[in-house]
């Protein structure tokens, strides 16, 4: 125990004097940009980190260029001191946040850049931090972010942090913001959804896009030994474990087996003489902070398969049961009944061998089950057996060694005399008994019965009478069989006679005539009308439809039939049902223009005979191509046409008439927040013919142009981008029917 407690001391100190934190030759280097980060406002919670090369950097000589906005410069002041204690009171882990002392970042220190004072504490873990970080803060005054999220369109973002001392000391690092992932690993999505997205880079730049939710900029430790295996006995596994985050070194313990490494995450483990079972095998870590992590796997270690068969009962069973053969030993099997389960069910003599294999062999083994017949008792004679009233039957057992009667009698035979199911139980010395039974009738004078399923036939067919009731039959027309075959109707009578008498009985029978089908109601009909349709001749239809009733109603043109059934047969009668149509249209040489406007209507009709026409304001017409004048309005004109068979169909057209005398106003503010009040800024008018107007922004630029008056501006602009809360400005350019053209330029408000 000294020497394994010696072993672990020099395993530990080999392993802590190595050491995976690296100091960048450059002055510094950029290694990760949170660029959509948690929190509101998002642009207090963006952060950068970066690490100081060989030589120390005074804060007071940094630059910054961002992406967007302006550097506001450093702070460092009660508020920040507050920010860093309670991030500190958030970390689960051993790393630890620090200010800057004297305004100095030292040698090798890691750096983390704040863009705000104000920064959230709680919108970004820094839960498992296990690392010491120098926390720098930007002024406040800033009010948008640095950095540009993600949008589908390409776009290269460049941030520059430099330090006018020592000379020349700079670094630069670039990113897509189309490249930019959600939480997912995708692009694209709801904001919550790209929350978190981060760019990482590497010391020469190269970038790597990650989103790992609401995160602060750093790499948390995890350790992982790998998935659990499975190996024989004595055979060398390898193992992949794996770690990220930073951490100063690791080491493998557990089992009593030897590791090809033990200081790296991937090693090859050898299991000691005689170790079987589960063993477990242990990856830890020796954070950066010297706290200790680990993660365990198994190595489930299997021996060489024993074969053995057990049974649930007797290796010798009767005919007709079964013997449970059980299996164990490996982990599949394969019996040579061909079944691959543990357990077989087998109900015949033979050998039974099962081979149970597992990833490091197999073997056999063998059962021998013998199956022994059981009684066949058997009655003689074997029934059914008839006696008359006044007569005795003699009934022998077989096939077994002793017998039992449910009378009692235990001889081999009895005599009886009355009706019943007599049983006899036959008895074996090994595979238990079987019964047999004999149903005995006392006969009486025959009662003979004519059946024929039905007492009518169809013309020109068949009709089998058969008799019942009786040991042999004489029929009125000479035959001497049970059965007779009969093509006309009439009556047909039959003497029956068994050992105990005689009996008559006689059947009249009828023919049926084939089914003839007919259709009857009326066969044309207006479009959009009905027809009931009904079919006689038989006793059930079916309509080429799909309907069964008597009586089916159309209410469209089409060619189809009826079959008619009954018991002799089926009949079909075709028909067809046509429809009158009539298709109301018209066209109108104007359907806008300016008070008096007349417009010249055209009738195109098809299969009209009465035409009538509704103006709309009141006016009406039964002429086939009218004309008619309207003043200023909107009018609904209507033209109803009717066939010569009366069926009716309308057609429409809106007629729009403005005022003669122009006019035109803007609003000055309106709100596109989605209440369906006030989120269009329209325009009021009158007799506009010509219209065009610009949206600039208070810039000058601008954002949106509106051709259509009637559509006015919903607050977007024309690459499809919400436009903010603020001030706009509109140019609009409009000419009126009247001639008088309108030239308007002016500020308003928007809000939402």
């Amino acid at each position: 125990m000294r020497k394994y407690y010696l072993l672990i001391l020099f395993v530990s100190l080999f392993l802590t004097s190595r050491s995976y934190t690296q100091t960048p030759t450059s002055c510094l280097e950029i290694e990760s940009i949170l660029v959509d980060a948690c929190g509101t406002p998002e642009w207090e919670n963006e952060m950068v980190r970066f690490t100081v090369g060989p030589t120390a950097l005074n804060l007071s000589a940094i630059t910054v260029s961002w992406p967007n906005n302006i550097f506001r410069g450093l702070c460092q002041n009660a508020t920040t001191a507050n920010a860093v204690s309670n991030l500190n009171a958030t970390i689960q882990g051993c790393g630890y946040l620090k200010e800057p002392v004297g305004g100095v970042l030292p040698a090798g220190a890691k750096v983390l850049f704040f863009t705000d004072v104000n920064v959230s504490t709680t919108a970004n873990s820094f839960t498992n931090l296990n690392d010491t970080l120098i926390a720098i803060f930007q002024c406040s005054g800033n009010s948008a972010g640095h950095f540009v999220n993600y949008n589908s369109s390409p776009g290269i973002r460049t941030l520059t942090i430099g330090f006018s001392s020592p000379a020349g000391c700079s670094d630069q690092v670039t990113y897509d913001r189309s490249l930019m992932v959600n939480q997912n690993g995708t692009t694209g999505g709801s904001s919550a959804l790209l929350d978190g997205g981060r760019v990482d880079f590497s010391w020469n730049g190269t970038p790597d896009y990650v989103n790992s939710g609401c995160q602060a900029p750093f790499t948390p430790l995890t350790v992982s030994a790998g998935s659990n295996l499975s190996e024989c006995s004595g055979d060398p596994v390898t193992i992949n474990g794996s770690v990220t985050g930073n951490y100063s070194s690791l080491f493998w313990s557990g089992g009593t087996g030897t590791f090809s490494t033990l200081t790296n995450d991937t090693t090859v483990y050898t299991p000691g003489i005689g170790e079987s079972g589960v063993v477990t095998l242990t990856l830890n870590v020796i954070s950066a902070c010297n706290d200790t992590a680990s993660s365990a796997m198994t190595v489930t270690i299997n021996t060489i398969p024993s074969a053995s068969i057990s049974l649930s009962g007797n290796d010798t069973i009767c005919a007709g049961s079964s013997v449970t053969l059980t299996g164990s030993g490996g982990s599949t099997y394969l019996w040579n009944t061909t079944s691959t389960l543990p357990s077989i069910q087998v109900t015949v003599s033979g050998t039974y061998t099962l081979t149970a294999s597992n990833n490091c062999g197999s073997s056999t083994a063998e059962q021998a089950i013998t199956v022994l017949p059981l009684p066949a008792t058997a009655i003689q004679p074997s029934g059914p057996v008839t006696i008359c009233t006044g007569n005795t039957a003699t009934l022998t057992a077989s096939g077994a060694e002793t017998y039992l009667w449910t009378d009692g009698t235990t001889g081999t035979s009895i005599t009886v005399s009355q009706a019943g199911t007599y049983t006899v139980t036959g008895y074996t010395s090994y595979c238990g008994s079987l019964q047999a039974s004999v149903t005995v009738s006392v006969g009486t004078s025959p009662d003979v019965l004519i059946s024929s399923g039905s007492p009518a036939f169809c013309e020109g067919s068949t009709l089998t009478l058969n008799a019942t009731g009786a040991d042999t039959y004489l029929w009125s027309d000479g035959s001497t069989s049970a059965s007779i075959t009969v093509t006309q109707g009439g009556s047909y009578s039959v003497t029956g006679t068994n050992s105990c008498g005689t009996d008559s009985a006689s059947l009249a029978v009828n023919t049926i005539a084939e089914p003839v089908a007919t259709v009857t109601g009326t066969k044309a009909i207006c479009n959009g009308m009905s027809t009931a349709l009904t079919a006689s001749g038989g006793d059930t239809f079916t309509w080429s439809t799909g309907e069964t009733s008597a009586t089916v109603n159309y209410s469209s043109a089409l060619t189809a039939y009826v079959i008619v059934n009954n018991a002799c047969g089926d009949d079909t009668a075709h028909f067809t049902i046509t429809t009158s149509t009539v298709f109301s249209s018209f066209t109108a040489n104007t359907i806008t223009g300016v008070e008096p406007l007349e417009v010249i209507f055209t009738n195109t009709s098809q299969n009209s005979a009465l035409n009538s026409w509704n103006f709309g304001d009141g006016g009406s017409s039964s002429e086939y191509s009218p004309t008619h004048t309207y003043e200023a309005g909107t009018f609904l004109v209507i033209l109803t046409s009717t066939s010569p068979e009366g069926c009716v169909d309308t057609s429409s057209v809106t007629i729009m008439v403005q005022d003669a005398v122009s006019s035109l106003s803007v609003p000055n503010v309106f709100t596109p927040n989605g209440d369906s009040k006030n989120d269009i800024f329209s325009f009021t008018y009158k007799a506009i013919a010509e219209f065009h107007a610009e949206i600039y922004d208070r810039w000058g630029l601008k954002i949106a142009t509106v051709t259509d008056i009637d559509q006015g501006w919903d607050g977007y602009t024309d690459s499809g981008k919400a436009a903010s809360t603020g001030t706009y400005f509109y140019i609009i350019t409009a000419k009126g029917h009247d001639d008088i053209e309108y030239k308007k330029q002016d500020s308003f408000m928007l809000f939402r």
